[in-house]
């Protein structure tokens, strides 16, 4: 007999809790306040001339990781739950950062390494107990999806690192790279999946990045 996930289950309409308009409408509004951070930090870039992250940036971050968590949970995709999750706790922490200044005590890289585990591994054996009726991704669809996540998450993990060493909330050229590749992952994954706001999310995830590379290489060439 198959683990139900209660709280879900409870919840479900007839049709599906994932195709209802207002589970979608959670997702929307999740993928807004991520738009509106890129727009802010792009902005924010283009003024200061290279990369910069403005308190904004990570308050429309907190509020969109909350949104795409929810909607992830009432869509039971929780290949793409510790993305969400995970980044949350980050982008609170360079909130702490950015308004504590440089003396703010330094948080141990194990902690977030930690958590990042018990995360993936907690939201992937949900995925496993989950209703075996649901379509699931192929191993083959799984892994690139997996992979995705890794760089999505890995590149706040480089990004938060980076300013633990340095005492503010700044964006290295890693982080870029790493969220062009984890997003065309995402991209495919949810093309594949023929979810529309996780589709929304990532297809044009490498704009902003491409644009923030060109301005650090400006900037970088500026100073010598």
């Amino acid at each position: 007999m198959a683990v139900e996930l209660l709280p879900l289950a409870a919840l479900r309409s007839a049709e599906g809790l994932s195709t209802s308009a207002w589970v979608q409408a959670v997702g929307w509004t999740g993928q807004g306040f991520y738009f509106v951070r890129v727009m802010i930090q792009w902005i924010a870039s283009e003024r200061a001339k290279r990369p910069v992250a403005p308190e904004a940036f990570w308050y429309f971050s907190a509020a969109g990781a909350v949104f795409g968590s929810a909607y992830c949970l009432m869509r039971e995709e929780f290949v793409m739950l510790p993305g969400f999750l995970m980044t949350l706790g980050i982008y609170l922490r360079n909130l702490w950062i950015s308004t504590r200044g440089p003396e703010t005590r330094r948080a141990s890289p194990l902690f977030f390494l930690g958590v990042a585990l018990l995360v993936a591994g907690g939201s992937y054996s949900l995925w496993i107990l989950d209703e075996p009726s649901r379509a699931a991704p192929g191993t083959l669809w799984l892994v690139l999806g997996l992979a995705g996540q890794v760089c999505w998450i890995g590149r706040f993990l480089v990004q938060w690192r980076h300013a633990e060493r340095h005492g503010k909330s700044e964006f290295p050229p890693a982080f870029w790279w790493l969220t062009i590749l984890g997003g065309s992952l995402n991209t495919l994954y949810s093309l594949h999946r023929l979810d529309l706001p996780l589709i929304f999310g990532f297809v044009l995830s490498w704009v902003a990045p491409a644009r923030n590379l060109m301005l650090h290489r400006k900037h970088q060439r500026a100073a010598t």
